[in-house]
């Protein structure tokens, strides 16, 4: 588990980090008033997007209520913002699936797809896991969306299952180690991991 002194602002305070490209931005939890916020980021997201995003295409009314439903604990989101309150750029949240696992989903804005985002919303997902207690994060993609698969592989962190049942489930360690600590050095972000996990 995670120091309490680096993991606990995570759930409460902005971080500011730059994407790969130079664009900063900044990284906070959702708040119970950010449902015009995400609403208005689901509907700008491509067919495409929403279809990775909803292994088909999901109700915008009801994926930003879902997106609200958080406790901090067994139900977690974050937000990618424009500015400490602007638009939202990302969001990524989890939700507890059993005892020791939950289970990650991502969406991040067309634009900024490959410069880093997915990578530092799953590194803030399971550093707050992980220091609520659970040890691994779980994913489900449809096997189409290369992108977020690559990010889910090249991150660093361990994968202990990865099953095809039509969709990818891949089962990641919530564990920040050095192995972690290294791909994103590899791809350019070892200043944004420090920020978020001290």
């Amino acid at each position: 588990m995670p120091d309490t002194a680096v993991a606990r602002p995570l759930l409460t305070h902005p971080v500011r980090v730059t994407l790969r490209d130079g664009t900063p931005v900044w990284i906070r939890p959702v708040r119970t008033d950010d449902y015009a916020a995400i609403h208005t980021f689901l509907a700008g997201l491509s067919q495409d997007s929403l279809y990775y995003r909803g292994c088909g295409y999901p109700n915008i009314d009801f994926l930003t209520g879902w997106s609200l439903d958080i406790d901090f604990h067994d139900r977690y989101g974050v937000l990618v913002a424009d500015g400490l309150w602007g638009p939202v750029l990302g969001h990524a949240a989890y939700v507890r699936e059993t005892g020791s696992r939950v289970e990650a989903a991502f969406e991040v804005a067309d634009s900024l797809q490959g410069l880093g985002m997915g990578t530092l919303l799953l590194a803030h997902l399971a550093a707050v896991a992980a220091y609520n207690g659970f040890q691994q994060l779980e994913a489900a993609v449809m096997p189409a969306n290369h992108l977020m698969l690559e990010t889910l592989r090249d991150s660093g962190f361990e994968i202990t299952a990865d099953r095809n049942d039509g969709l990818r489930y891949v089962v990641l360690s919530t564990e920040l180690t050095d192995t972690v600590r290294a791909a994103f050095a590899a791809r350019g972000q070892a200043q944004a991991l420090a920020l978020l996990t001290g």
